[in-house]
């Protein structure tokens, strides 16, 4: 029998409802001289009956029935069978067109490839699955690792490609069977190297389903687990390229590649897990690295900053934490607050839960089972909770809220207690501003700070530019005005918040701390960074009650007349600041009895005297609340602040989708681009150059 001209490799496990498709799909094909080597990978569903009967009926096809061993050992038997010229794989529940054998075999020859890379469609759509296929009609001659790294469709997929057989049989390649996840992908990090000629074709052959029964889903669990099979897929390709002396040339690129595979999910699992995670990371890192130190790789910042993540795990937890957060019982606070706090990248922090009624809530509990970092407090006393903090900031949260995963970072690194890692190393040393309290902004823009410069006018000889921190001098009285009454949107110094704690009643929750802060703050920063989103509140009354009295109260004990020629305008800007806070809060309780609940809690601070000079919005919703007049509240302030988020997040959902539609339009510019015949004769021209370059390259990292 004449050898085929290509080989198409089926690994099959329980696909009974989507086989007869792509097996059709196969028959169909207008280059006759192929071979069909369906792999049957222990099917339990009928599956195996359904391959028997293509193979009864055409001779092109044959059945490997073989106990479980998953798709990596399949493949390889497959391989092991193949006769043909060429080899390809098509997932048993995928499907090509008709006439994507003859129209590969054609391109291959055209251009002498050993790797022919084609295009495809996933369905439903899937914008990662889409990327992930040929997007431009390109040929790499004796630059394959190039293409390995830079070009749409080399990795991770086996399913868009087409290989000559003598490359893989010469190479003695195979997939790993020990990868759980990712053997495709380290596939293609044996095989490209290897090869001279790449061809890349845009025309979608390819159909790839998207099943949900298919994959992992997205539970804790199953990213703690796609962490550590990445960690594998990690290990082996660094290990391949060191061995085989590929890594000193690429080493920048390797690690841009692996390290977001790990950064994906470890940003989602437990701190405990990223801490396990930390040393393995480093040490495989150290290995592909070899005698080159981290700090002279030329790391893109964002992979930067991901190779921090991943490795300061190591450390978190050991160091003095630079963020002390204090989560408090109620106010719609709950699991979701807890996890994005728990996720942000700068992880040397320490939480502690404070207790709602002396209750620690459950959800508290268990997440502190896997983050050492959670402390459960049972104690209210801020003093005392205070005294117990090792961080150099505080903050606090009282209200459902959700952060930014770089909030702390950015926020520190505004304070320059952390170095900004994307800034530019050019030697010159940065201002130190070192304040006591740094404010930043809130996504939808609900908290109605004030900008500093209504107070004062700018110095001249300063220059607004420069203008980074203010004084309590310049501020005259308005600090709290300035950066809103809220408590979850500022960084306070420690020192500054246990000497206020000490100040105020024992009974005192840390509103009352915060205000206090901010009213005896002497440097003040303030950003424009939007790192915190306030959220709805699903509450019941009792809940929405304790939540706007803890406000109310901690207001009453701090906000008074002073004596001086400032007392009435410290309070009139502190009693306005207070209002617009208790106004964002109730507005945002869901449910007419809870919100009612609310409005008679803040009712207790607009009768205590201190609003009655309020005017503007501030001082009508004083007076609606002092009169009872709740109806006329949420007509114009509950409904229309509710309006407000839902249509904030519409807005911001819209704006992700013009950027998103934005980047495609710059991503098909760039395809054409790439497909020019300037380009390609650009890379021509260079090719010889860039060569050397890379010869010198490996030459000095051999020797150094």
């Amino acid at each position: 029998m004449s050898k085929p001209v290509v080989s198409i490799i089926v690994p099959v496990f329980n696909v009974k409802d989507y086989v007869r498709r792509c097996l059709d799909s196969l028959r169909g094909q207008t280059l006759s001289d192929i071979e069909v080597i369906c792999v049957d990978d222990g099917s339990s569903d009928g599956s195996s009956d359904i391959l028997d009967e293509y193979a009864a009926s055409d001779g092109r096809f044959a059945v490997i029935h073989k106990a479980n061993a998953g798709v990596a050992a399949a493949r390889n038997d497959g391989m092991a069978a193949a006769r043909g010229e060429f080899v390809m794989f098509v997932d048993s529940d995928d499907y090509i067109t008709h006439d994507a054998c003859a129209r590969l075999v054609e391109a291959a020859a055209r251009e002498n490839a050993q790797i022919v890379v084609f295009g495809g469609k996933s369905f439903p759509s899937s914008f990662w699955a889409d990327r992930c296929f040929a997007k431009n009609d390109r040929v790499y001659r004796g630059d394959a690792v190039t293409a390995l790294f830079f070009e749409a469709g080399s990795h991770p997929l086996m399913c868009n490609k087409m290989y000559r057989r003598s490359l893989l049989v010469e190479g003695g390649l195979r997939f790993n069977e020990e990868l759980i996840l990712g053997e495709d992908n380290a596939f293609q990090f044996s095989v490209f190297p290897r090869a001279d000629v790449v061809a890349f074709v845009p025309a979608p052959f390819y159909f790839y389903r998207m099943r949900e029964d298919s994959a992992m889903g997205t539970t804790a669990e199953d990213h703690n687990r796609r962490m550590w099979l990445h960690l594998d897929l990690v290990k082996h390709v660094w290990g391949l390229w060191s061995r085989e002396g590929w890594a000193a040339r690429w080493k920048t690129d390797l690690v841009s590649w692996g390290v977001p595979l790990l950064y994906d999910e470890a940003e989602q699992v437990c701190f405990d897990e990223r801490e396990r995670l930390a040393p393995l990371f480093r040490r495989e890192l150290e290995a592909v690295l070899g005698d080159t130190d981290l700090a002279d790789v030329d790391l893109d910042p964002r992979i930067g900053r991901q190779v921090s993540f991943l490795l300061d795990a190591e450390s978190a937890r050991s160091d003095d934490p630079l963020v002390t957060v204090l989560v408090e019982g109620g106010g719609g606070v709950g699991k979701a607050t807890l996890t994005s706090i728990l996720g942000q990248t700068m992880q040397r922090i320490e939480v502690f839960v404070l207790s709602d009624g002396g209750q620690i809530p459950s959800w508290a509990e268990g997440l502190a089972r896997s983050d050492q970092r959670i402390r459960p407090v049972a104690s209210c006393d801020m003093a005392s909770v205070l005294s117990e903090a090792r961080g150099r900031y505080v903050i606090g949260v009282s209200s459902a809220v959700s952060y930014e995963p770089r909030a702390f970072e950015l926020l520190l690194g505004c304070a320059a207690v952390l170095d900004d890692p994307a800034a530019p190393k050019d030697g010159r040393s940065r201002p130190t501003p070192d304040p006591d309290v740094v404010a930043g902004a809130d996504s939808a823009g609900l908290l109605h700070a004030c900008d500093p410069f209504c107070r004062f006018e700018p110095d001249p000889e300063v220059g607004i530019e420069e203008k980074a921190v203010f004084s309590a001098e310049e501020l005259r009285g308005a600090a709290i005005l300035s950066c809103s009454a809220a408590p979850f949107n500022k960084l306070i110094r420690i020192d500054l918040a246990r000497e206020c704690a000490g100040t105020l009643q024992s009974c005192a929750g840390y509103q009352a701390v915060a205000l206090l802060a901010i009213l005896r703050s002497q440097r003040l920063m303030q950003t424009m960074i939007p790192f915190v989103t306030v959220l709805p509140m699903r509450l019941d009354a009792d809940a929405a009650f304790r939540l706007v009295d803890q406000v109310s109260s901690g207001a009453c004990a701090v906000v008074r007349p002073n004596a001086g020629a400032d007392g009435d305008l410290l309070q009139d800007d502190a009693c306005r600041a207070v209002v617009r806070y208790l106004m964002l809060v109730t507005g945002l309780v869901f449910g007419d009895a809870s919100r009612r609940a609310a409005y008679e809690a803040a009712r207790g601070f607009c009768l205590a005297g201190a609003c009655a000079s309020l005017d503007g919005e501030e001082g009508r919703w004083a007076r609606l609340l002092s009169e009872e007049d709740y109806q006329a509240l949420d007509e114009e302030h509950g409904a229309d602040l509710l309006e407000t988020v839902l249509s904030t997040n519409q807005r911001n959902l819209l704006q992700v989708g013009d950027e998103a539609a934005e980047v495609a339009l710059l991503n098909r510019r760039l395809d054409h681009f790439n497909s020019s015949v300037s380009f390609r004769v650009g890379r021509a021209v260079t090719c010889m150059p860039r060569k050397a370059v890379a010869f010198l390259k490996e030459r000095r990292a051999r020797h150094r």
